[in-house]
């Protein structure tokens, strides 16, 4: 066996422009003359153009953006304020997209599938923020906050994965005369693993196949009906001997080593847990090639590439790409074996996928390998001190490296909150959610294991969960890019679009160019004319749903035609829901853990009585909101209002026109004679007092040939009080489990950045958050803990 070292990756295409031409540069793979005689350079390029193209051709049509969010704590109780912050990053580069301008966002009941909020927000340069109202009479429970972009949601992907879980409480924190305190009956605790039951027990060959006399790698995974990992222990038998025992190393995953023949017949019988189960392996090929990583640093892999004996020498290919990304092909000729040495200075983070090819350019092994952990940011976060008295006021100071220890302009999110809202079982952070979960199909299970530097095997666990996750269920691998060949179906847009109901005597008699004015009356009194297409479609742009934040778009017919038609306005809601239906939440297994039994004292002032919840019913009657709508109501109330009083004070009398001389408007309160029964023998006026026509703000919207549209949500900052300047608050008890929310802290050019905050009246641990990414693409997550303590009075 020789060595081959291939001394640099050829190409690193920063992916800013999805429009620029590719320009491929290629690399040999260095053998001696016995083993491996050099390709023309003419084919060589050909081949390896190919191998390139076809890749960038298919990964150019999948989605371009990927989205994550960022609360600010983990359990809710009724009646707060959910903070969020949604990071929409190209899916390649992982640098903030500039792409989409509007953010869908909804709140879903996971177990009824209820939506109990949907609105708009405004996307700037690849970052969202606001707020969600839990309101007090929402079912506990867990729920789905799910984030939708029109470069983000297409309608020909399978899985959705820009998702939150979020657990709502009726009450953590209970009342109980002068003393708040932690809910001792019902603490959050996580559900308790369970017995396995019927286990699933699949083995995965490394690179892809086995090869009849030739050592493999056979990776495995167990888990139950629930899809939770099992630990099992079992032996590999051949012709009914025992040749091999083994386990599993983590959660549920392993490997096992041999060499396998095709004469011989393979089981797996399992022995802990204990199952009358038999397990087949895979296929046995009794010809093949096939590739192994043998070797792992820091700075390069090995592979070691074999071919079955007795065959001509051929030509391969290796290319090395990362999130659709070619970074490297080599070519070379095989005869028997041959080890490969990867270098990976030129990578980024991430799952990499290596790919080896026959002289016919077809696949015919594949390895997943995580590269390249350091690069991310390294977010350390310092207080001046570990305790802080209730009320005290805190300095937090924020740094920001990379790997090389470099400060980095950073956008970063931060909150700090009491640990009892914190959900234990809960990993997705922001690296496990680009790096792992967006990359691999299906259900990954904590996945923040791999990430923690604690966890001394998490780079070996993270090689079987490759292994075992397999290169098919990699979104960029080729057959599962294979289904984006055509570009992919955008079923939301950044604006909102409506039609014209135009009915066939109205076709009859225009025909010039039409339009719709747009106009927001509460916020901006200029007209904005929307061209109507030719298929009587129109848009609403983002900037007018940025005028109409916190309030409406109001939109209308523009043409001198007395009785415009209609306008029906689509609702993105409904398309995405529709959408959904079809689609799997993948959202990452929660880990097992034992029960939260740490419920630290919280306290108050004495003399302060907590009202727990307050009821207020009265009698629902119809409310026009908003000043704009008043003015319609008023409108359609006096001048569109029908009603006549004839000269003998008869309301709407049959016998006289409303053209007559002497004909009033009714007065509100007024009295006037109604006539029953007009044209029958019982007929006779009643006297009666008038009351004016009530609408509703659909039938007002109607009788004005008008409709409206939502803008952005209004954007609404964190409550933070400056107890140092406002002294009447401290007659006000202060019950603030979430101390700090800043969705948008920028580092400087020395990568720090500065924030202050003030303690609340809570005695307890808290926690504190950071995670954002760098203009590089650079991810990072911090955390840091802290405890509040009330302030002692001494004599």
């Amino acid at each position: 066996m020789n060595d081959i070292f291939v001394s640099t990756i050829f190409f690193e295409k920063k992916m800013r422009d999805r429009n620029i031409p590719v320009i491929f540069l290629f690399i040999s793979l260095f053998l001696s003359i016995s083993l491996f005689q050099p390709v023309s350079s003419q084919s060589s390029d050909s081949a390896q153009i190919r191998i390139s193209e076809r890749l960038y051709t298919l990964a150019k049509n999948a989605p371009h953006e990927l989205a994550y969010i960022q609360t600010s704590k983990d359990i809710y109780e009724k009646g707060e304020d959910l903070w969020f912050k949604v990071y929409i990053l190209d899916a390649q580069n992982l640098m903030p997209s500039e792409l989409s301008l509007t953010l869908y966002l909804q709140l879903q009941n996971e177990i009824t599938g209820k939506v109990v909020w949907q609105e708009k927000y405004e996307i700037q340069k690849g970052f969202a923020n606001g707020q969600v109202y839990l309101g007090s009479d929402l079912p506990e429970g867990d729920y789905l906050l799910e984030a939708f972009t029109t470069d983000s949601f297409f309608d020909d992907t399978t899985e959705f994965r820009a998702v939150r879980r979020i657990k709502v409480k009726t009450d953590i924190i209970s009342p109980e005369t002068s003393e708040v305190s932690k809910n001792i009956n019902e603490p959050y605790v996580l559900a308790k693993p369970v017995k396995p039951g019927l286990i699933q027990f699949n083995t995965f060959p490394e690179g892809g196949i086995l090869v009849s006399g030739i050592p493999g790698r056979l990776a495995f995974k167990a888990v139950n009906s629930s899809g939770e990992p099992v630990d099992i222990k079992g032996t590999l038998f051949e012709d009914s001997v025992p040749i091999l025992k083994f386990n599993s190393r983590h959660a549920g995953m392993g490997t096992l080593t041999f060499t396998p023949d095709i004469s011989k017949k393979y089981i797996i019988r399992l022995s802990d847990p204990p199952t009358d189960s038999l397990f087949l392996l895979p296929e046995i090929y009794t010809a093949g090639i096939t590739m192994q990583l043998i070797v792992r640093d820091e700075e390069s892999l090995s592979f070691l590439v074999s071919k079955s004996p007795g065959h001509e020498p051929e030509d391969i290919y290796l290319r090395v790409q990362c999130r659709g990304v070619v970074y490297g092909v080599a070519n070379g000729k095989l005869n028997s074996d041959v080890k490969i040495k990867l270098p990976l200075s030129d990578l980024p983070q991430g799952i990499a996928e290596v790919t080896l090819f026959n002289s016919k350019l077809e696949p015919v092994a594949e390895r997943l390998v995580y590269v390249n952990k350091d690069q991310k940011l390294n977010i350390t976060a310092g207080l001046s001190k570990e305790i802080f008295y209730t009320r005290g006021n805190a300095t937090l100071k924020i740094k920001v490296k990379d790997e090389y220890g470099d400060p980095v302009v950073a956008n970063l999110g931060v909150s700090i909150f009491d640990k009892l809202y914190q959900n234990p079982g809960d990993s997705v952070n922001i690296l496990n959610h680009y790096y792992l979960s967006t990359q691999l199909k299906g259900r990954i299970y904590n996945p923040s294991y791999y990430f923690s530097e604690k966890n001394k095997d998490r780079i070996e666990a993270l090689d079987l969960l490759l292994l075992t996750q397999g290169w098919r269920k990699y979104e960029w691998n080729e057959s599962n890019l294979e289904k984006y060949r055509d570009a992919l179906y955008r079923v939301i847009t950044d604006g909102i679009n409506g039609r014209l109901i135009v009915n066939s005597i109205w076709k009859k008699t225009r025909s010039e160019r039409l339009f719709v004015m747009s106009y927001c009356p509460n916020k901006d009194k200029k007209k904005l004319l929307i061209a109507v297409d030719s298929s009587k479609v129109f848009t609403v742009p983002p900037d007018q749903l940025k005028k109409g934040e916190g309030d409406y778009v109001y939109l209308k017919p523009f043409w001198s035609h007395k009785y415009p038609p209609p306008l029906k306005m689509d609702d993105p809601f409904e398309t995405i829901n529709r959408i959904m239906n079809t689609k799997e939440v993948s959202y990452p297994l929660q880990c097992l853990s034992t029960p939260v039994n740490e419920i630290p004292d919280v306290s108050v002032s004495q003399g302060v009585n907590v009202i727990s919840d307050v009821t207020i019913k009265g009698k629902k009657s119809k409310v026009i909101r908003g000043k704009y709508m008043g003015q319609l109501d008023s409108i359609a109330k006096f001048d569109l209002n029908t009603d006549y009083v004839c000269r003998f004070e008869v309301l709407n009398c049959p016998n006289h026109s409303r053209n007559e001389e002497g004909t009033i408007k009714p007065v509100q309160g007024g009295w006037y004679y109604l006539y029953l029964g007009y044209g029958t023998p019982n007929a006779r006026l009643i006297p009666t007092m008038y009351v004016m026509p009530s609408y509703s703000e659909e039938e007002i919207l109607k009788l004005h040939f008008l409709s409206r549209v939502k803008g952005y949500y209004a954007n609404r900052r964190f409550y933070q009080p400056d107890y140092d300047k406002e002294s009447d608050l401290e007659k006000i008890p202060d019950f603030r489990n979430t101390l700090l929310w800043e969705p948008s802290v920028i580092t400087d050019e020395k990568g720090e950045a500065t924030l202050s905050f003030f303690c609340s009246d809570i005695n307890s641990d808290f926690v504190g958050r950071i995670e954002g990414v760098g203009g590089e693409g650079l991810l990072g997550a911090g955390y840091f803990k802290f405890t509040v303590r009330k302030l002692q009075a001494t004599p």
